[in-house]
């Protein structure tokens, strides 16, 4: 069953006591900054609505949680980007679902996640299930980016905001799963006190794949690499994880050009490469240049080349940094 991290206890109480007074709401949108776990707390409220002996959590135990554990539950439907994508198809089997009756409970429960990923035709067409709720029906969203829904679907959910615990709460989170403690610092700056996302840094070879974003961009902003060899330096690394590195290193970078104190800085350990590179473009440049890259990043398209993308922001620094 999918447990309820220490820093989200008050939004699951705000839900519970919501759920025990026969009062929850017909559409949900979990939304906060990515690494606080909202898709594992959604499919603990699903496992919650669905179980046959709840007490304040789903059982574990009865025959409805062994088959949402099986992901074989007819009352539970979970909608996940088809190549990064919702289509109007995925939601159009929920329409499907809701207009039958539940087969083994009164709820029927819907996660959609990211909801940010459908594309037009598909908000639309959810934007009707929502605007007529059933009462037997609970369609849960979750986003990273709640700006890219439309505002219609936003408006006919309640928004459960999720926030990061604080620094000392997000280590001694960390420490409890045997991570290399020397490490937890940089980690946490990096990810804004996102445990799971910070745990994620520390268990794969994103940090290794920081060092040589960070070199090759540093080569590039100081001419000793033109952006072909740029791009194809970065090839190895996922498009996502360049981009989500080289946004932090402009954050930081804008931040040097307002003289905030270095302890507010991202990238704790490279203060001297990031005051280097920030006195190679001036500020509005930097500030365009950042705003380009992190539209980038929110709008990865798997039909355009990596290569060509990464050419692209290469010669735009080569051009701010000129």
């Amino acid at each position: 069953m999918h447990k309820i991290y220490p820093w989200q206890q008050n939004q699951w109480q705000q839900l519970i006591t919501r759920y025990n007074s026969k009062n929850l709401p017909h559409s949900l949108l979990f939304t906060g900054q990515s690494g606080l776990g909202k898709t594992s707390f959604a499919l603990a409220i699903a496992e919650l609505l669905l179980c046959e002996q709840p007490n304040h959590q789903a059982c574990g135990t009865c025959r409805s949680c062994k088959l949402i554990q099986s992901n074989n539950h007819p009352d539970f439907k979970l909608i996940e980007p088809n190549d990064k994508i919702i289509k109007v198809e995925q939601i159009r089997d929920i329409v499907h679902m809701v207009n039958k009756k539940a087969h083994l409970n009164r709820y029927q429960v819907i996660l959609i996640n990211p909801a940010h990923t459908m594309n037009v035709v598909a908000s639309n067409a959810l934007l009707k299930t929502l605007e007529e709720p059933q009462e037997s029906v609970i369609i849960m969203l979750v986003t990273d980016n709640p700006s890219l829904l439309l505002a219609t679907i936003r408006s006919r959910c309640q928004q459960i905001v999720f926030y990061a615990p604080n620094k000392v709460d997000a280590e001694n989170y960390i420490k409890t799963q045997s991570i290399e403690i020397s490490k937890i610092d940089l980690s946490l700056a990096l990810t804004e006190n996102a445990p799971l996302k910070a745990l994620n840094l520390l268990c794969t070879d994103n940090m290794q794949h920081r060092e040589q974003i960070f070199k090759n961009f540093a080569s590039l902003l100081q001419n000793k690499i033109n952006p072909i060899e740029f791009a194809e330096a970065c090839l190895n690394v996922e498009l996502s994880i360049t981009l989500y590195y080289l946004q932090l290193c402009l954050y930081d970078m804008i931040k040097i050009k307002f003289n905030i104190d270095n302890n507010f800085l991202l990238n704790t350990d490279k203060i001297n490469l990031l005051q280097n590179l920030a006195s190679l473009i001036n500020t509005k440049d930097l500030f365009k240049y950042s705003d380009q890259v992190t539209e980038r990043n929110k709008h990865i398209d798997n039909n355009l080349n990596k290569r060509l993308i990464l050419e692209d922001i290469a010669i735009n620094g080569i051009k701010y940094a000129s």
